[in-house]
């Protein structure tokens, strides 16, 4: 059976939760204490969808304002992205634009991307309603918007699944094993 391998970037704000969402998906595991990621790191994992052998190449990339001069070329040959924001910090949903456009200036290809509000398990904080995520997702052409939670594992399997089956239905995109 033809299976597909895909190159796939995290990206947001620093304390988003990106590295906490690998940890969950490849893993099934959350760490209260880790380091915060300095440059890139990288996970790879192996899945199914809907029959089709698919392998990720998770890259994990630091949001630190002090990356950012060289972290576009970490997106070269990616096939989508999960830019993720913090529903309890504002100011990380507003930069999910900035991430977006960063991503698609960089990027000459198509990339499907996958809007991501993580921290659902602090509801109580919340700062940015599931609605406004929706529509920043619509605004920003993504394949779609989903609220995880790293901690939980809420809806984390179902993101990286949303993004695997885009990119398998985008002929552009595909790489073959």
């Amino acid at each position: 059976m033809k299976g597909y391998v895909f190159k796939v970037l995290l990206l947001g704000d620093a304390g988003v939760g990106k590295t906490s969402l690998i940890m969950r998906f490849v893993h099934n595991q959350f760490k209260r204490d880790y380091l915060l990621t300095i440059g890139m790191n990288v996970s790879s994992y192996q899945l199914e969808v809907d029959g089709i052998p698919v392998s990720l190449s998770i890259h994990d990339i630091g949001g630190q304002k002090r990356f950012e001069a060289f972290r576009q070329i970490f997106y070269k040959g990616s096939s989508g992205a999960i830019i993720v924001y913090d529903i309890t910090r504002e100011t990380s949903f507003r930069n999910a634009a900035n991430w977006t456009k960063e991503l698609r200036d960089e990027c000459k290809h198509q990339t499907e991307l996958l809007l991501v509000g993580n921290k659902v398990d602090l509801e109580d904080m919340r700062a940015v309603s599931y609605e406004e995520g929706a529509k920043q997702g619509e605004d920003l052409n993504t394949i779609s918007f989903i609220e995880t939670s790293a901690l939980s594992g809420t809806n984390v399997v179902d993101a990286f699944e949303q993004l695997a089956r885009s990119m398998i239905n985008s002929p552009e995109r595909k790489t073959s094993t």
